[in-house]
């Protein structure tokens, strides 16, 4: 979506951008369920691997002043590297009843970014 920024002497036009992403990952993953007792047990998993990005690995947009005619510019990011490592764990509490609880812990990792997430949460099936 183009946005414009009309406000102040020097208003501003924005053009719409996107990155398109592709990555292959190879990697390994653990999983292993404890039982606490009859009606618990805690479901634990571990990851890691190497991912490559296949696709863009910048971004540009460009803008311009609406005062000011052919005032266009282009802003690039910086470039991110192909090659990441990521890596994961992930706890969830199983019982008879229908919830689970779950938190888990994943990031991407190379030399010019770094990726976090932490999630949790509680899983009802019917």
């Amino acid at each position: 979506m183009n946005r414009n920024f009309p406000d102040g002497l020097l208003g501003g036009h924005v053009n719409n951008d996107s990155m398109n992403s592709l990555q292959s990952v190879i990697g390994l993953r653990v999983d292993r369920r404890f039982r606490i007792d009859e009606t618990m047990a805690i479901q634990a998993a571990g990851h890691i691997g190497w991912a490559y990005e296949m696709l863009d690995t910048s971004a540009h947009v460009t803008a311009s002043f609406l005062s000011l005619p052919g005032s266009g510019f282009t802003v690039r990011s910086p470039a991110l590297d192909r090659n990441s490592a990521v890596i994961g764990v992930r706890a969830a509490l199983e019982t008879d009843a229908p919830v689970q609880v779950f938190a888990s812990y994943d990031a991407a990792l190379n030399g010019s970014a770094t990726a976090q997430a932490v999630t949790a949460g509680f899983r009802w099936t019917w």
